[in-house]
Formats: structure tokens, sequence, C-alpha cells
């Protein structure tokens, strides 16, 4: 199963070194949720993201930065994916 690379803290780890997945419908991903989000509403948030991930948006934003002469970030589809899921997991909590 997927989940989110954290470090040794348990925050998000895209540098690389020692990491552990977080499943997404774990309680460790709803402590990740509650730290991205606070208390604000997240209900709609899974709808736009995955709306972003299907239309592609990562290869937008990639060609966008290729034509304003600029270096893309690392493509964040599989984390994407994860927060949605992860969103999902706790809204039926």
């Amino acid at each position: 199963m997927a989940g989110v690379d954290t470090d040794a803290d348990g925050r998000a780890d895209r540098r690389g070194g020692q990491k552990r997945r977080i499943p997404p419908e774990g309680p460790a991903a709803a402590e990740v949720l509650s730290e991205l989000f606070g208390d604000t509403d997240r209900a709609a948030v899974p709808r736009s993201l995955e709306s972003g991930i299907e239309a592609g948006a990562e290869h937008y934003r990639r060609l966008v930065a290729r034509v304003c002469g600029q270096d893309s970030s690392p493509d964040a589809t599989e984390e994407l994916e994860w927060l949605a899921r992860a969103l999902r997991a706790a809204d039926q909590t």
C-alpha cells in the first residue's frame, strides 16, 4: 500500500534517506492532515485534488515552467493522490 514518506520526526520527507510509509487510512495520516489543515473545513479538498490529478495538472505545471525557463520541481502526483485518499478516509471516520 502506498503512503507518504516521512523523516524520523514524522514530517513529510522528499529528500531521501531513511523513510517510513504512512498508509492514508491510518491514525498517523490523521495527524498529518491535522498538521496541514488544522480546523479548516476540508470537505471539498479531495474533489479538487482528484480533478487536478485527472486533468494532468503536473504535466501542465512542468510545461509552464519550461516555457518560463524555470526548472520544474519533482512530480508530486503520488503525494497528491495519497493526500486525497487520506482526506477521504478521514471523512469516513
